[in-house]
């Protein structure tokens, strides 16, 4: 009976130790599990906070190379707006510039124009004006020689105009009449006497 009471003694320390064990060995899977997912979580969320971070900074990054290049563009546009007004100007001012000289070659064209035609228009009034003169002091020369012939001796004076006068009618006479011999040689006539006849 002794015997008995010892194994059932025995068996009771067995399964109690059996028991701690099994319940130890819960409670360490419980703790593991507990503890690896709340280490899973704590790797995790450091993994996101370092990952948002990195973004984060890399997010800051590009917006300020986005700022700089936004700066530097409005620079650029401001400096090409100035350089396309400086260029609209100094086209205007060539505009402006090729016109005037353009109406100074035509003023000057015209100019010269004018100064060549009163130029010759004074020398060719100038030329009657001397002419006329010369003209005038040459009737009065003549008027003069006349009135002094008349005064010495007008009937001289008339006889001889007269005589010079009836030559003058002669030879004009001669050389109608060798004209018309020309004339009529040229057309195959001869003249002979009164009569005409064919050569």
């Amino acid at each position: 009976m002794k015997r008995a009471l010892d194994h059932r003694t025995l068996r009771k320390c067995f399964d109690s130790v059996r028991a701690y064990n099994a319940k130890n060995e819960k409670a360490k899977r419980y703790w593991k599990i507990l503890l690896g997912k709340m280490d899973h979580w704590m790797k995790k969320r450091a993994w996101g906070t370092w990952m948002d971070g990195g973004n984060q900074m890399k997010m800051d990054m590009v917006i300020e190379h986005q700022n700089n290049l936004t700066e530097e563009m409005t620079v650029k546009n401001n400096e090409l707006g100035g350089l396309t007004k400086r260029h609209a100007d100094k086209t205007a001012r060539v505009a402006v510039m090729n016109a005037n000289l353009q109406k100074m070659g035509q003023r000057s064209m015209a100019n010269a124009f004018a100064r060549a035609y009163f130029k010759r228009t004074a020398k060719a009034f100038e030329t009657w004006k001397e002419w006329h003169r010369a003209d005038k002091h040459r009737e009065a020369v003549l008027r003069r020689t006349m009135d002094h012939w008349l005064k010495q001796n007008g009937k001289y004076l008339l006889a001889v105009m007269m005589n010079w006068k009836a030559l003058a009618k002669i030879n004009d006479t001669r050389k109608a009449i060798a004209g018309m011999d020309y004339e009529m040689g040229d057309m195959g006539l001869v003249q002979n006497g009164d009569s005409a006849s064919f050569g």
